[in-house]
C-alpha cells in the first residue's frame, strides 16, 4: 500500500512538474509576445513621428508656396496695369499721328 501511495505521489509530482513546466513555457511565450508587441509599438511610434515631421514640412512648404503665389499674382497685376498704361499711351500716339496726317493732307 505504501508503494502504491508513493507511486501516486510520484505521479502527482510529475503532473505538477509538467503543469509547472507548461506554465513556465506559457509565461516565456507571453514575455516574448510582449517584447514583440513593445518592438512593434516602438516601430509604429517612430513611423508616426516621421509622418508627423513630413506633414509639418509639407505644411511649411505649402505656406511658402501660397506666399509665392500671392507675390506672383501681385506682380502680374502690376504688369497688367503697366501694359494697360502703355497701350493707352500707344492709342493716344496713334490718334495724334492720324490727326497730324489728316492735317497735312488738308
Amino acid at each position: 500500500a505504501k508503494l502504491s501511495q508513493a507511486e501516486e505521489k510520484l505521479a502527482a509530482s510529475e503532473t505538477a512538474k509538467a503543469s509547472s513546466s507548461e506554465a513556465e513555457k506559457l509565461v516565456a511565450e507571453g514575455i516574448k509576445a510582449s517584447q514583440r508587441d513593445q518592438e512593434l509599438i516602438q516601430v509604429l511610434q517612430e513611423e508616426n513621428a516621421t509622418r508627423l515631421e513630413e506633414e509639418h514640412r509639407l505644411r511649411e512648404e505649402l505656406e511658402l508656396t501660397k506666399e509665392e503665389l500671392t507675390l506672383t499674382q501681385e506682380e502680374l497685376k502690376a504688369v497688367e496695369f503697366d501694359t494697360q498704361e502703355i497701350q493707352k499711351k500707344m492709342d493716344d500716339m496713334r490718334q495724334q499721328h492720324r490727326e497730324e496726317v489728316n492735317n497735312l493732307k488738308s
